[in-house]
């Protein structure tokens, strides 16, 4: 028999066994994480359905894109699949690997508690299937976290195991903040350019300090006009996040910034609120914007505003230019430092909440 038909039917006799011999079982009936609206037009989207009409075009197109969505489950299946189906064919972008764009990640938690990967689900088309072997990785509990794409959507997400043994929504992870913490912003926060799901900056901090999060990055769309000022405040969140100042002009952020503090904090009273500055390794820090927020938070503070904190983005990214792809978006070293940079801060907001 030729080699390639040799391939092709061992390929065929593996897939009728993974089909015979596994149970599948839909994302959804386990309870997606990460989601700050359950009245959503599609189970994946990032926004309510009623936004459709009241935010701008291009936000609600980014909406459908499941940014900073995951799943933590347990099994004991010493292997176990994961499919899934994006929304788009185009599976990735010309500054960004499609494991970033459409791919999934995959998480253990280890016997100190902290987050290992364990391994990258690749797209391969608009319908992928990844495996992964539980022995890979030494001292797990069985929980698992699974990070969907950060640029494209997701029509469907299924996960197989072997039968007799068990799948079930984690119960060994415990949050160190009792609600999520809410991010607002730009296309770095959205997670571009980061190579893996996981990867993203709001998701390094929430799986290194154990909190749940929300992404509600929007690539060049992060305006804090007043609808996205609405829908931050009606999310209950433990800690606001909002990183939007490289997407705000100047008179942008002058108009926006008060606002959305004072809508945030009258809908959410002891809930702290931290601003970025935002990092950029081609612009001179204290940026204009920056000035105009750090005057602001200034003022409400002798308002008698607590829990207000400003994050200036100068060294984010770090001393040099290795943290980008583009002089602008963070590469996962960026990401990486960015999260590192920002522990601090939320160390500090995270003991006075306890």
């Amino acid at each position: 028999m030729p080699f390639l038909s040799y391939f092709i039917l061992l390929f065929f006799i593996s897939f009728v066994a993974i089909s015979q011999d596994t149970l599948w079982t839909n994302v959804e009936t386990l309870g997606i994480e990460g989601k700050g609206f359950a009245n959503t037009e599609h189970y994946y989207d990032r926004l309510p359905k009623e936004a459709k009409n009241t935010v701008r075009e291009g936000v609600w197109n980014l909406s459908h894109h499941s940014a900073g969505m995951l799943l933590r489950f347990y099994t004991n299946a010493p292997q176990f699949f994961v499919k899934w189906q994006v929304i788009h064919s185009k599976l990735e972008l010309p500054h960004i690997a499609a494991t970033g764009v459409s791919g999934i990640d995959m998480y253990v938690l280890d016997n100190s508690n902290t987050y290992v990967f364990m391994g990258c689900g690749i797209p391969k088309s608009i319908e992928s299937m990844a495996v992964f072997k539980a022995g890979t990785q030494a001292n797990h509990q069985f929980s698992y976290l699974l990070n969907l794409p950060l640029y494209n959507g997701i029509k469907a997400a299924f996960i197989g195991i072997p039968k007799n043994y068990i799948l079930q929504k984690d119960t060994i992870f415990r949050a160190v903040l009792p609600k999520p913490v809410v991010f607002y912003g730009t296309s770095i926060l959205q997670g571009a350019c980061a190579s893996r799901a996981g990867m993203s900056y709001p998701s390094i901090l929430g799986r290194k300090l154990g909190f749940s999060i929300i992404n509600l990055g929007f690539s060049g769309n992060a305006k804090l006009e007043p609808i996205m000022q609405d829908m931050l405040a009606q999310i209950d969140a433990s800690i606001y996040v909002i990183d939007c100042q490289l997407n705000t002009t100047k008179d942008e952020t002058q108009a926006h910034t008060e606002f959305a503090i004072r809508k945030i904090r009258k809908a959410h009273p002891q809930a702290p609120i931290i601003i970025i500055e935002g990092s950029n390794p081609s612009k001179e820090f204290p940026t204009e914007e920056g000035k105009i927020t750090y005057q602001i938070i200034k003022k409400l503070k002798k308002e008698g505003f607590k829990q207000l904190y400003y994050v200036e983005g100068n060294n984010l990214l770090g001393k040099d230019t290795e943290g980008t792809v583009d002089l602008v978006h963070p590469n996962d070293l960026g990401h990486f430092r960015y999260a590192e940079n920002l522990q601090k801060i939320f160390k500090k907001v995270i003991r006075k909440m306890q």
